[in-house]
């Protein structure tokens, strides 16, 4: 009875944690970017 429980746990922190680490990529991303905009326009 107890093993599903601990399954769906661990389903919901490992989806948490993917979707964490896909929006701090997304967010460097998008730094990189505007970063490299700045960069080019000041040239």
């Amino acid at each position: 009875m107890e093993a599903p429980i601990q399954k769906r746990k661990l389903t919901k922190l490992f989806t948490l944690g993917t979707t964490l680490a896909t929006l701090v990529l997304a967010t460097q991303a998008i730094t990189l970017t505007e970063t490299a905009v700045a960069l080019e326009s000041q040239n």
